[in-house]
């Protein structure tokens, strides 16, 4: 995996790394808590609890700008997230789609890398921009694809990539499509992937999927995360597994861009203390060579 650093400090000749710019990491919400996934391990921990409107708060799907600015949808509702204090609030008017059916999914919800806020609707395939402050919406185009209806949206930079599937057939494509015609400008057929219910994309350009396997273990999804290289084609499973609400159960996943969710850790507090410990080391070698 490639790892980004935000460069080095150097002092007195001594070369300290500096700390990664951000892990390979995604977004989950889940049981009401805000949770930081390590895409190498599967493994999560939790970020913040949040004050949602339900014990068991969770999104349809979540989206994460390269500010830190997280929105979450669900049904025809989008949600602004505090990560810093759990806060969620309700960004009013509601989106102008119907509430999905009881047990499907509501569409799909991205930033791009101009942080453009982009929501698809599952039932009639109408992409909408949002203003990410207050939810309204700023355009709205229907979609020409090549499945009958769309899953989830995700974006690569400039691209968004779009999950459709053909109910006649039950074929599921993953489309490229041009946001500003509705233009579907690709089409690539993925028979091995089960219903995917969020996607997103890490910093290395790999899309992973959340996917409903269909089975239920007292009222939780088991799910199925899968790395996809859209270079080849291929897709790899990473996990198979039931997990409870002690753990995220990857509902909803959101790719993490920049230092958004940069926090000090053990390795900033070290190279600041042993940044001060040279200063005074160079200060003391200064006071006792001086006159």
């Amino acid at each position: 995996m490639n790892r980004a650093t935000v460069g080095s400090l150097i002092l007195l000749g001594v070369l300290l790394p500096a700390p990664p710019l951000f892990a390979h990491t995604a977004l989950s919400v889940d049981n009401n808590a805000l949770w930081r996934v390590d895409l190498d391990t599967l493994s999560g921990n939790v970020l913040v609890e949040l004050n949602g409107p339900s014990p068991f708060f969770w999104c349809h799907h979540l989206a994460v700008s390269s500010t830190g600015m997280i929105r979450c949808a669900i049904g025809g509702s989008l949600y602004s997230i505090d990560r810093a204090s759990g806060e969620v609030i309700e960004l009013p008017p509601p989106l102008p789609i119907p509430p999905p059916p009881p047990g499907t999914n509501s569409g799909g919800l991205t930033f791009d890398a101009a942080d453009r806020l982009w929501y698809i609707d599952q039932a009639t395939s109408v992409l909408l921009h949002l203003d990410p402050g207050t939810g309204a919406v700023l355009s709205s185009r229907p979609l020409s694809l090549t499945g009958t209806f769309s899953v989830t949206l995700a974006a690569l930079g400039d691209r968004l990539f779009v999950f459709t599937q053909d109910t006649g057939r039950g074929s599921r494509y993953l489309e490229e499509i041009d946001p500003t015609t509705g233009a579907s400008l690709s089409a690539t057929e993925f028979p091995q992937l089960a219903p995917p219910v969020d996607a997103a994309f890490d910093e290395s350009g790999d899309l992973w999927v959340v996917e409903a396997t269909g089975e239920i273990i007292l009222g939780v999804f088991c799910y199925r995360v899968d790395r996809i290289a859209l270079a080849t084609s291929t897709v790899e499973e990473v996990s198979s597994t039931c997990l409870y609400y002690s753990e995220p159960f990857f509902y909803s996943i959101a790719g993490v861009r920049g230092t958004v969710l940069e926090i000090p850790t053990l390795d900033h507090v070290g190279q600041l203390f042993l940044l001060g410990l040279l200063l005074l080391s160079g200060l003391l070698v200064l006071r006792r060579s001086g006159p």
